[in-house]
This record gives C-alpha cells, sequence and structure tokens, in this order.
C-alpha cells in the first residue's frame, strides 16, 4: 500500500523518493499546484484559439478579430501575450463575467472566444483534473477514461515485465506502457490515466513507470503546440507534486525496505527512449 505523500510532511523512514526533485523556491502545496493548472488551462485556450482561427501569433490574431469586429475592440492591447507567455488571466474564472467587464483586455478575449468558440472546449479536458494531486476514487477515474476514448495511434506501447522481487519467476506481473503520440498532449493525458490507475490501485511498481513515462513524453524537444505549452515546467512538476510516495506508518521496516531496493531497479533506467514504440517486453534486474 502507498499514497501520493504531497503535499504532506511525512516523515523521512515513510517516504520514497521516486525521482529527483527539482529545487523549489516556495513550499508546494495544492493552491500553487492548482494555480500551475490554471495557467496551462489559459495557454492551452490560446493555443486552441490559433489553431481553430489559423491565426500565427497573438498579432495576427489580433488583426483577424480586428478584421471581424472593428470598432467594438478597442485598441490593440497585450490580452493575447500574456495569455501565451504567462497563462494570465485565470481564463475559467473570469470567462462568465467576460462581456460584462469594461477593460480592454476582457473584450478582446471575449470576442476571440465568440470569433472560435470551440477553443474553449480545451478547458473541459480530463488532463486538468488528472494533473490536480488531490486524491481520487474509481468512480471519477472512470468518468476521466470516458472523455478521452482510446484512438489507434495511442495504442503502441511496451511490456515491462516486473520481476518478483522475492525472485520467484513465476509470480512475475507485467505493465502495459503506452508509447502512442508521444508529441501530442492526448498522450500525455492516457499516460496520466495508466499512472492515476495505478496510484488508486496501489501498485507502486506500475505508478513509477507511468509517471517516468509521462516525465519522458515532456522532455521531448519537437513537442506539438498543444503539449509543448506544458514543457519543462510540466515534468518538474509532476516530479514535485508526484514523485514522492509514502508508504503507511503500519508497514513492516523490511517491507520499506524491498520495496525501496525494488524501486532503485527503476531508478535511471530509460527503457523508453531505447525501445519505444515497439512490442517488446523490457525486464530490468
Amino acid at each position: 500500500m502507498f499514497s501520493n505523500s504531497f503535499p504532506r510532511t511525512v516523515p523521512a523512514e515513510q517516504v520514497i523518493d521516486l525521482v529527483p526533485r527539482p529545487s523549489l523556491r516556495e513550499k508546494p502545496t495544492i493552491y500553487r499546484a492548482q494555480r500551475a493548472i490554471q495557467r496551462w488551462k489559459t495557454k492551452a485556450v490560446f493555443q486552441a484559439l490559433l489553431d481553430e482561427t489559423g491565426a500565427s501569433g497573438p498579432y495576427d490574431l489580433e488583426s483577424k478579430l480586428i478584421e471581424a469586429y472593428g470598432d467594438a475592440l478597442g485598441p490593440r492591447c497585450s490580452a493575447f501575450d500574456r495569455m501565451k507567455n504567462l497563462g494570465q488571466p485565470d481564463l475559467e474564472k473570469k470567462l462568465s463575467r467576460l462581456a460584462r467587464e469594461p477593460a480592454n483586455a476582457s473584450r478582446w478575449i471575449y470576442h476571440a472566444t465568440q470569433y472560435a468558440p470551440q477553443a474553449l472546449g480545451v478547458l473541459g479536458e480530463a488532463i486538468w483534473r488528472l494533473l490536480d494531486p488531490k486524491p481520487m476514487g474509481y468512480m471519477e477515474l472512470a468518468e476521466l477514461r470516458e472523455r478521452c476514448p482510446p484512438e489507434p495511434e495511442l495504442l503502441p506501447g511496451i511490456r515491462v515485465v516486473l520481476t518478483d522481487l522475492a525472485g520467484f519467476s513465476e509470480d512475475d506481473d507485467w505493465v502495459y506502457v503506452g508509447t502512442g503520440a508521444p508529441k501530442q498532449r492526448k498522450g500525455l493525458t492516457h499516460a496520466l490515466l495508466a499512472m492515476r490507475d495505478a496510484e488508486i490501485r496501489s501498485n507502486e511498481r506500475a505508478y513509477y513507470l507511468h509517471l517516468l513515462s509521462a516525465m519522458e513524453r515532456l522532455r521531448r524537444k519537437d513537442l506539438d503546440p498543444d503539449l509543448q505549452l506544458l514543457g519543462a515546467d510540466c515534468c518538474n512538476y509532476l516530479a514535485t507534486c508526484f514523485g514522492r510516495i509514502e508508504v503507511p506508518q503500519m508497514a513492516q521496516p523490511a517491507h520499506v525496505i524491498e520495496l525501496r531496493l525494488g524501486l532503485s531497479a527503476y531508478l535511471g533506467a530509460d527503457p523508453f527512449g531505447v525501445i519505444s514504440g515497439d512490442e517488446l517486453e523490457w525486464c530490468p534486474h
């Protein structure tokens, strides 16, 4: 049994760090984690606006809106630059008030969402809840899975054999780690679905492998724009919010040591970069 220790303070003897933890200027909290997600949501809406309108960037998007709405917009402003670079404002929070707010930036954003209304659909993507470190149950995870049905390009993967810690081969288990759509946000979404499923089932090694898979996707240099907006920041976020697990206090010390040794077999391993996309078995020792 294990649980995600974020953001609690847990005795060192009950904690296992699965990945190196980034240095942070501020203490991680649920509030800061959710603020990071809110910023990514705003960036995702901006990218969706570009995709739907065919605009090449903030200035081009402004030009398209001026052509469509003219004087109703007021002077050009930095609203879309702030959405792209800073993930501001908290668009989901302000959405219901955009039409009534007198601020020039709000007027531009409101008309953009009227011009390309499908862009707001990204706010309902399952990935945002999957990134939220708050615990979830089977029913919520099942609902999230229904919101992102499997697609053919997501099917490639690798079959990772988990050798039994006690050395009995007949007790070997395996985990299927998806490697499809490695450059796209939907690929990361399915990796996070698998990770949160392993968390609910309290399967430490499967949880760790899916965490590695998610982080490997974010380290790529040639990501599609919809995933690039998360990038390295999200990789550090995963290490902070999901990279430390807590073993219950009632666990025997011998079990904790055995679990640490078993997980250490994977630390530093990079099976995904070596055999990505192949139907292979990989058995770490």
